[in-house]
């Protein structure tokens, strides 16, 4: 198993409250999922019936040597693992995987697509569906699209997005013809693995200059679906939806969702419901400079609601976008990154928001603020507990892995920066993080950032819990080092109260390596260490002010 780097404890001590079970609640220790030789990355994760969770993550400690595996674990209610340690394998293929996507979505069953390729540079969707214990159920995994000049002129696809109804599941691909134009193919299959659309998938809406696409079922009888996708990858591009049948005929559309704004700013979603499908995006428009927020509503018919007028969600200066949003009866939660004035340029708070399929927005105009750590990593994402609070988890580059509860009326219920997660050296690696409701508690599990890029290791951590230590409380009692570990040099924020602090940094001996003169007044709590000419290893921070000493250790890699 790989070497773990823990921070040390403040020699001032605190209570850390720890949830029943194994979930972790200690930000210096978050639970370890897996640690394997290699690297880990792209976790996906679900819960069970009975209070647990599911997660699936790429990884490549077979490294042979650039294949990539899925690896799997489950966990109980209690937190405790059920499967082998660092996981199970799932699938392995002679050609890398280079992307899956499991999920849950029907009766228990546990869908499993990836992108790998029947010879070396040749696309291929495969899918598979797995029992409790992560054992493939089909003799055969089931090959929904080849890429190749026959018969389609497919040279390779993208991704894909996954439905079922009550006819089975639907699947739309992300196809790239050969030339360079692009499209989107359906296709249908059984619980049981059998294909039952065309191979290939049938294409459907505009095949040339689209973008990236979505799909939503209709939730009506007659197993429509949804199919929406933008109509160029740049900045203006329309958002186009339509309706289709199980036959794959058009039943209206496609339907300028953004008609009369000035079109998309790259992100955009739909959710659907029985009466209709709603859309947020990302544009440009009055209220705001930079990018905004705005919502619009398609009718089952195909026909706006809410009068054809669009909702903004947020219309503030500065830029608002990598949003996330879900819905719970009839109304919509949304959390998104935002830089509006009074925050540092370059970074952003987190914000949230509640409106309804009316189109009517329920909390502050431009959204209540949930976290302001100012960070340039703006990937916020969230899970509805049972009363419908958001938890909301979001990293910082200084800080740290950070949650926050927001009520279902808009008041924010913890410490004003959230509870910490985990510390900066076990932080997510952008937006790979995810937060499950399983068992009336929210969990969170994530890829944590590699020094030396990408992703490694896979996390997992109990969030929803009041009490959890709290920003703020952390703020007076520890300080911050970041990266850690660190090569050139390291940034640390010292607690606010600690002023005329002396700092000292010691080798493991005890040797001293550096020492620095008080900080006069400590106005700014942070400085900066060159770690250059230090011989790499582990290294102890000392911050003395008065009879108090805060110690924290420091990994030196070249």
């Amino acid at each position: 198993m790989k070497s773990k780097y823990f921070i040390l404890t403040s020699l001032m001590a605190f209570q850390i409250a720890i949830v029943s079970g194994q979930w972790s609640t200690d930000p210096e220790n978050p639970g370890i999922v897996c640690d394997a030789a290699g690297t880990q990355s792209n976790p996906q994760a679900f819960a069970d019936d009975d209070g647990g969770i599911y997660v699936f993550w790429l990884d490549n400690r077979l490294n042979e040597p650039y294949t990539h595996q899925v690896f799997g674990q489950r966990y109980d209610a209690d937190g405790n693992a059920l499967w082998e340690e660092d996981g199970r394998l799932i699938l392995n293929h002679p050609f890398k995987i280079n992307w899956f996507n499991a999920s849950r979505i029907y009766n228990g069953e546990i869908i499993i697509g990836w992108l790998t390729a029947v010879e070396a540079g040749t696309d291929s969707i495969r899918v598979q569906r797995l029992d409790e214990n992560g054992t493939k159920m089909w003799a055969d995994e089931l090959i929904v699209a080849n890429a190749g000049i026959t018969p389609n002129y497919i040279l390779g696809f993208y991704g894909y997005h996954i439905i079922h109804d009550n006819s089975g599941y639907c699947i739309s691909i992300g196809t790239v013809y050969f030339g360079g134009a692009s499209g989107n193919r359906i296709t249908r299959f059984t619980s049981g693995g059998m294909l039952t659309g065309w191979y290939n998938g049938e294409p459907e809406g505009t095949q040339y200059n689209y973008g990236s696409s979505g799909l939503q079922s209709a939730f009506d009888a007659a197993d429509n679906i949804y199919l929406y996708y933008s109509s160029a990858n740049g900045a203006g591009a329309d958002l186009m939806c339509l309706k289709l049948n199980t036959a794959g005929d058009t039943i209206w559309g496609p339907v300028n969702v953004v008609a009369g704004t000035s079109g998309l700013a790259y992100q955009f979603s739909g959710i659907s419901d029985e009466d209709g499908i709603t859309f947020v995006w990302q544009g440009s428009g009055e209220g705001g400079t930079e990018t905004n927020l705005y919502a619009r509503r398609l009718l089952a018919d195909g026909g706006f609601a809410w009068n054809g007028l669009t909702v903004s969600v947020c219309a503030i200066d500065g830029a608002q976008g990598n949003f996330y949003w879900k819905k719970s009866g009839d109304n919509y939660y949304i959390t998104w990154a935002d830089s509006r004035p009074g925050t540092n340029p370059g970074y952003s708070d987190i914000y949230v928001q509640k409106f309804d399929e009316s189109g009517t927005v329920h909390w502050t105009e431009h959204g209540v603020q949930a976290i302001s750590l100012n960070t340039y990593i703006p990937y916020p994402k969230f899970e509805l507990g049972g009363d419908n609070s958001m938890i909301v988890c979001h990293q910082s580059n200084v800080t740290g892995f950070a949650a926050q509860k927001v009520l279902d009326d808009g008041t924010v219920a913890w410490d004003e920066d959230g509870n910490l997660i985990c510390t900066p050296i076990y932080n997510p690696f952008y937006g790979e993080h995810v937060e499950v409701n399983t068992g009336n508690k929210v969990v969170s599990v994530w890829a944590k950032t590699n020094p030396s890029g990408g992703s490694d290791n896979i996390h997992i951590t109990r969030v929803d819990d009041a009490e959890t230590i709290g920003i703020s409380e952390l703020k007076e009692k520890q300080i911050f080092i970041y990266p850690n570990p660190a090569s050139a040099e390291v940034y640390v924020i010292l607690p606010e109260n600690m002023t005329h602090a002396e700092v000292r940094l010691t080798d493991i001996s005890g040797k001293e390596v550096l020492r620095s003169y008080p900080l006069a007044n400590n106005q700014d709590h942070n400085f900066r260490i060159s770690t250059s000419n230090l011989v790499p290893g582990t290294y102890i921070l000392h911050v003395k002010s008065g009879n108090e000493t805060i110690s924290q250790k420091l990994i030196v890699k070249q």
